[in-house]
């Protein structure tokens, strides 16, 4: 067996539904993703997420490889940006711009 791996709790969520951690758990990575500061990274996710990482990874123009931890339930997995995200369609019109409201 490998390294002896220590966890503490940082934040109780009020709701303790594992639906509401994965969705947390997306929530920052896609973040991360969006936020485009590394060309590389690498994180562990839930084994549950692992469809979601891709969905994402595809969605944002990132590449992924996922791997066992070693640990029961979770994943190591790897994003590299691949290309820049693909451009969506917006039949409106409406466009999003940085900024407050004025």
């Amino acid at each position: 067996m490998g390294e002896p791996v220590n966890h503490s709790l940082l934040v109780s969520f009020p709701d303790q539904t594992p639906a509401y951690s994965y969705g947390f758990e997306a929530g920052m990575l896609w973040a991360r993703m969006e936020a485009g500061d590394h060309e590389e990274f690498e994180v562990t996710t839930r084994v549950e997420n692992r469809e979601v990482v891709y969905r994402m990874a595809v969605a944002s123009g990132w590449g992924v490889e996922v791997h066992p931890s070693g640990v029961e339930g979770w994943d190591q997995t790897l994003l590299h940006k691949k290309r820049p995200a693909p451009q969506r369609a917006n039949p409106k019109g409406l466009r999003i711009v940085s900024g407050g409201l004025a």
